[in-house]
């Protein structure tokens, strides 16, 4: 058993300093557009999908009310947590009809609907009536449905907002933001279900009721003259302190944009809200278009390259475009406005190096906006010294914390076998006695 200690203890220390060498060494921007800024609303907001970036935003009130927005956030949390029961039928009753105010698609005690017809009446007709038995039908009364709303408003860092009822009547402490309101909007616009519901022109609920869509953006029912082909969905509306609201999702050609208008005011030419809308919407349509500001390949910055092999070609690298940087900007931009910064992920780069190998990256600007980021690439391949790498590679590990972890542990292991032998070497040259210290 000693001698199978002894043959195995030294390669064992060896075997340990060896494997340590072979180891690695782990050492929203806004972008103010050229649009009109006389428009009759609190909040207007614009932001594109195709340059992810917000286009226009301005508002003149620190709270807003939610008005039918309040409606947009019970057609939201229904298609995303009761969309199951959409088939499931709703006998009315009176304490969901009771004291409904403003709009109303005419429900009676005793009529028997489903949830999918209170959420087309709720969200495409923007019907009182609908929102309230709605919310009753999901939470069992009015305080359960509003505490989901408000719920459901954090979950989407809505933190400005608080809801006191599901039809976005006025109501004191009632009150939300255009911030929170976009991100409630953003979410429904990307939710399937609410989006065909808010699109429908028009619903038959039976033979003899039928919803028609008051968002004048999508149907001529509740005003005329604001049509808009590109606009789909979300949800309009209006009351006395909230004014008139809509939010919309337009898109045309593959270019998409959402928008937002609150506190708007009427007058005898223009419900404001819309007429807002389809400003920023034909304006934003018309000015913009995809623009090409760098190829594929396109160098950006020549890198020094250490431990290559020493000659001109091969001690340098060009940083490029990985793929094409275009951006959705205004037309006719003058190239000037656009600015960029180049970062590398490290300014002593060394061989050996592939085509296409990530070296940094390239931020762009329009007008001082960050308006996107591409990839920079190593142009060519680049090989090593192979005798420049391994005396790297070497100064790295000797100055490793791997290496000296590995010498800390292995001392005191030598000590113990230099020990062990010494004891063996005693034990053969006095056989039968014991070794004692002086």
């Amino acid at each position: 058993m000693k001698k199978r200690i002894k043959f195995f203890f030294l390669p064992f220390i060896i075997f340990i300093l060896f494997t340590s060498l072979l180891f690695p060494v782990f050492s929203e921007t806004v972008d103010e557009a050229d649009i009109n800024d006389e428009y009759k609303a609190d909040a207007v907001y614009l932001y594109s999908y195709n340059a992810n970036r917000v286009l226009y935003s301005k508002c003149d009130k620190e709270y807003l009310a939610p008005a039918s927005t309040a409606k947009m956030m019970v057609g939201l949390l229904v298609c995303e947590r009761y969309a199951d029961r959409l088939e499931e039928k709703v006998p009315l009753t009176a304490e969901m009809l009771a004291n409904i105010e403003g709009t109303a698609m005419g429900l009676r005690e005793g009529m028997t609907l489903t949830v999918k017809d209170l959420l087309y009446g709720t969200v495409c007709g923007t019907n009182n009536d609908a929102a309230t038995a709605l919310a009753i039908a999901c939470s069992g009364d009015i305080p359960s449905f509003v505490a989901e709303m408000n719920s459901f408003a954090k979950l989407l860092d809505m933190r400005d907002t608080l809801y006191v009822n599901p039809t976005g009547l006025d109501a004191d402490n009632a009150k939300t933001t255009l911030n929170d309101t976009v991100k409630l909007a953003a979410k429904a616009a990307a939710n399937p279900l609410y989006m065909t519901v808010s699109s429908t022109v028009s619903y038959n609920v039976n033979e003899s009721l039928k919803i028609y869509n008051r968002n004048a953006l999508i149907s001529q029912f509740s005003a005329q003259g604001y049509i808009n082909k590109n606009a789909k969905g979300l949800i309009a509306g209006s009351t006395d302190e909230g004014g008139y609201v809509v939010a919309t999702y337009a898109e045309k050609n593959g270019t998409s944009f959402l928008c937002v208008v609150m506190g708007a005011n009427a007058d005898a030419e223009n419900i404001h809200s819309y007429h807002t809308a389809n400003s920023l919407l034909d304006n934003a349509f018309k000015s913009y278009e995809w623009m090409t500001v760098g190829k594929a390949g396109d160098s950006v910055y020549k890198l020094d390259v250490d431990l290559a092999i020493s000659n001109d070609s091969a001690a340098k690298v060009y940083c490029v475009l990985e793929k094409d940087a275009m951006f959705f900007l205004p037309k006719n931009t003058n190239k000037s406005d656009i600015t960029y910064k180049i970062y590398l992920h490290s300014e002593d780069t060394s061989a050996p190096l592939s085509k296409e190998d990530a070296l940094g990256g390239i931020d762009f600007y329009y007008k001082g906006n960050f308006i996107g980021r591409q990839k920079l690439v190593a142009n060519s391949d680049v090989e090593a010294n192979s005798i420049l790498l391994f005396l790297h590679n070497m100064k790295s590990f000797l100055l490793s914390s791997t290496f000296w972890l590995t010498v800390i542990i292995s001392i005191p292991l030598i000590f113990l076998y230099i020990h062990h032998e010494k004891k063996n070497f005693r034990h053969k040259r006095f056989p039968g006695t014991r070794y004692h210290k002086p």
